[in-house]
C-alpha cells in the first residue's frame, strides 16, 4: 500500500475545512504567525498536477484572475460599441419617420429603409386587415423573436421567401396602447440563431414604439 496516499475526506473533515477556511478569511495574517507551516503545504499545479510553491500558485491565480478581467473588459467594450452602433441606427430610423409626409409614403418606404439602415436580410410589412392576418395575430406580441413559425405564418409574412426563413423578429404596430394591430413588421433571417427567443428585445421594443407612434401621428394628420 502506498504510504503517501492522501486519506479520504470525511464529513467531519469537510466541516473542519470550512471552519478553517472561514478562520483564514478572518485572520489573513495567520501564515505570518505560523511561517513554518508554509514549507509543509502541498499545492498541486491546476493543470499538470505537479507540486508547486505557494508563491507560484498565487502567481498562477493572479494570472487567471487578470485574464478573466481582461475578457470581461473586452466584452464590455464590444457591447458598448454594439449599443452605440444600434443607437445611431435607431436615430436614423427616427429621422426617416419624422420626415414622412404621409402614412402611405412611410409604409411604402419602410421595408427598404429598414433593410438599408440595419443591414437586414428579409423585411416584410403586412397590414392587419389583409386576408389571412389572423394566423399571425394569434401569436404576435408587441415585439418578439420567433424560431418556430408554422408554414402558413411564414408564408403569409414572407411570401416567396418563406422557405428561406429560419428565425424572425415580429413587431406589431399599434397606433395606440390598447388599439388593435394596424400592421405586422416581420424581419427574417436564414440563420436559425439570428433571432433567438432567449435574446433581448430592447431595440425591437424601441422600434415598435417608434413605428406605432409614427402611424398614429400620420393617421391623425390624414392624407397630404
Amino acid at each position: 500500500m502506498n504510504g503517501n496516499r492522501t486519506p479520504a475526506v470525511t464529513d467531519d473533515d469537510a466541516d473542519d475545512e470550512k471552519r478553517f477556511a472561514e478562520y483564514l478569511k478572518q485572520h489573513p495574517d495567520f501564515f505570518q504567525r505560523h511561517q513554518s507551516l508554509l514549507t509543509r503545504l502541498i499545492i498541486p499545479h491546476p493543470t499538470s498536477g505537479r507540486t508547486i510553491s505557494l508563491l507560484e500558485r498565487q502567481v498562477l491565480a493572479l494570472r487567471d484572475e487578470q485574464s478573466a478581467e481582461q475578457r470581461r473588459l473586452r466584452d464590455l467594450i464590444r457591447n458598448a460599441r454594439e449599443n452605440d452602433r444600434l443607437g445611431r441606427r435607431m436615430e436614423e430610423l427616427m429621422l426617416f419617420l419624422l420626415s414622412a409626409l404621409s402614412l402611405a409614403e412611410m409604409l411604402d418606404e419602410l421595408p427598404r429603409k429598414l433593410r438599408k439602415i440595419f443591414d437586414l436580410e428579409y423585411v416584410r410589412l403586412r397590414l392587419a386587415d389583409e386576408a389571412g392576418a389572423d394566423c399571425v395575430e394569434a401569436v404576435a406580441g408587441d415585439a418578439l423573436c420567433l424560431r418556430h413559425l408554422a408554414a402558413d405564418q411564414r408564408q403569409w409574412l414572407f411570401g416567396d421567401d418563406a422557405d428561406e426563413i429560419a428565425s424572425c423578429a415580429l413587431v406589431t404596430i399599434r397606433p395606440g396602447r390598447d388599439a388593435r394591430p394596424f400592421a405586422f413588421l416581420a424581419i427574417g433571417s436564414a440563420e436559425r440563431s439570428r433571432y433567438d427567443p432567449e435574446s433581448g428585445t430592447h431595440y425591437l421594443k424601441q422600434m415598435q414604439r417608434l413605428l406605432s407612434a409614427s402611424v398614429g401621428q400620420l393617421q391623425a394628420i390624414g392624407p397630404s
